[in-house]
């Protein structure tokens, strides 16, 4: 069994390691941890020319970091980093379509309540859309 569990470097992302981690214990499952570095649709030329290589590098950094805390409790345990344009939700849905995850888990709630507002929620627009299971955790 193989549970994709899609962080971000919000509070949240602790919790939602040691839920996953107790689950994946019991389960005997592996851990695939996703990181997602989004840019929105709309740029503008400022933005493009931005150099993304220091938001890749903390992403990376962020995964390798929760890795230890996973690894540490016994767990086989993979990362993605994946950057593209769009919203975090669609990012998610790829990975899930290439068919080798069995679970989903992500938190309700993530590092920006107000995106979630504006945007819809993350954990929503997968759970409705995911073709395996999704866990939301609160």
């Amino acid at each position: 069994m193989n549970i994709l569990l899609a962080i971000d470097d919000s509070d949240f992302t602790q919790k939602n390691m040691e839920y996953v981690g107790n689950l994946a214990k019991k389960l005997d499952a592996e851990v695939t941890l996703l990181h997602a570095v989004v840019f929105p649709t709309a740029t503008t030329p400022e933005v493009i020319a931005t150099d993304f290589t220091s938001l890749e590098k903390g992403g990376e950094k962020l995964l390798q970091q929760c890795k230890k805390v996973m690894e540490a409790k016994g767990l086989k345990v993979s990362t993605i980093l994946k950057t593209g344009f769009g919203r975090p939700a669609d990012i998610i849905m790829e990975e899930i379509k290439k068919g080798n995850v069995d679970l989903v888990a992500l938190g309700a709630r993530g590092k920006s309540r107000l995106m979630n507002l504006v945007m819809g929620s993350v954990a929503d627009a997968v759970a409705r859309n995911a073709p395996c299971s999704v866990l939301i955790i609160r």
